[in-house]
């Protein structure tokens, strides 16, 4: 065999060596990647209860005008369409058109006894002296009857009505009932609120003060807010609510409680806009079961999980009143975490762990 044959012969020969050699230590490092896998188990930390609110972002106030001709003829609109006015501002004036012709009527009256007064004669005596001076106060009895009578009555000629809330004024042309074109005057206070409701279920689990997270279903826009109210009747409308499995007949459907949650903002939103807000009740505490905790050296540790990494965690917690299988968290850990419950031994900080 020539020397050029050997050395190809002993080149393959390492090559393949190498090839197997290669193949034995991928097929250990993983036997060793899949053993180095602790398996444990999980427990995340639950957040506060909470109950959604489906509503609409409204003004807190809004009063209407609608022009009513049972009051009279419109006289004068004291507002335009997009001026903010005061609490008590007037709004629309009406003239009683009827009263203008009550007090002509009256003032004819007054005129006739003013006439029937001065007619009388002035050289009577005696008697007849008397007689007439009778006469004639009963004409000015009669006349001062008649001029409070027209005074109470140019009191009610102009009826005006004045907003009760202060804000912005909206005017829109409508059809009225007879088929008139007419104007609606409305007012709407400058804040806005979330008006939405809540069944039957979840009234009970509320309490005005709450905090409200709330999204704009349009553009998932982000708002804070506090439940201002809840209203202790049931809206006049009962909630479509799936009732299948409480207790109650198919069809059946819940009583829905008007909530309003004030809102701190509402930039990036406008009136009108749906959303959902979220309320978060019951204590604000994150706890976690006892069997999690390790105890070392005076301290407190768990092992937190982070990208299936157990991160050894040092934490300050104290067992839970009435609850000693579980500790109240005052450090280290939120609403949320993902920890091992009852850590086994072998578990390190930094190891990979499995369920």
């Amino acid at each position: 065999m020539s020397r050029k044959k050997k050395i190809g012969f002993g080149m393959i020969g390492l090559v393949a060596i190498l090839v197997v050699g290669m193949s034995i230590y991928a097929i250990k490092g993983s036997g060793e990647a899949e053993e180095s896998v602790v398996q444990v188990e999980r427990h995340t930390i639950p957040p506060r209860e909470h109950v959604f609110v489906n509503g609409k972002i409204e003004p807190r106030n809004s009063e209407s005008f609608g022009v009513d001709l049972s009051k009279g003829k419109v006289h004068k609109i004291h507002v335009v369409d997009g001026q903010s006015i005061e609490s008590g501002a007037p709004i629309v004036t009406y003239r009683r058109e009827e009263v203008e012709s009550q007090i002509k009527e009256l003032q004819y009256q007054i005129d006739d006894a003013k006439a029937a007064k001065n007619s009388q004669p002035s050289d009577d005596s005696g008697l007849e002296a008397v007689a007439d001076m009778a006469a004639s106060t009963n004409y000015d009895s009669q006349i001062k009857r008649l001029e409070s009578q027209i005074k109470d009555l140019k009191d009610n000629e102009y009826v005006t009505e004045n907003a009760s809330i202060g804000g912005r004024v909206y005017i829109e042309e409508i059809d009225s009932p007879e088929g008139v074109k007419t104007e609606r005057i409305t007012v709407q206070s400058g804040d806005y609120v979330v008006r939405g409701t809540v069944s039957e279920k979840d009234v009970l689990k509320l309490s005005e003060g709450l905090e409200a997270e709330i999204t704009a279903v349009s553009n998932d826009k982000k708002l804070s807010g506090t439940l201002e109210s809840i209203s202790t009747r049931p809206s006049d409308g009962a909630g479509q609510i799936d009732t299948q499995g409480m207790g109650m007949s198919s069809g059946q459907s819940l009583s829905e409680y008007e909530v309003i949650i004030k809102l701190e903002s509402i930039e990036g939103v406008k009136q009108g806009f749906h959303v959902q807000a979220k309320i978060v009740y019951g204590e604000d505490r994150t706890i976690i079961p006892a069997e999690s905790l390790v105890k070392e050296n005076g301290k407190q540790y768990v092992f937190l999980i982070e990208d299936n990494a157990a991160k050894r965690k040092e934490i300050q917690a104290d067992v839970q009143e009435g609850q000693k299988s579980n500790m109240v968290v005052k450090k280290g850990l939120k609403q949320g975490d993902e920890i091992v419950v009852n850590p086994p031994e072998e578990l390190k900080d930094g190891d990979i762990v499995g369920e």
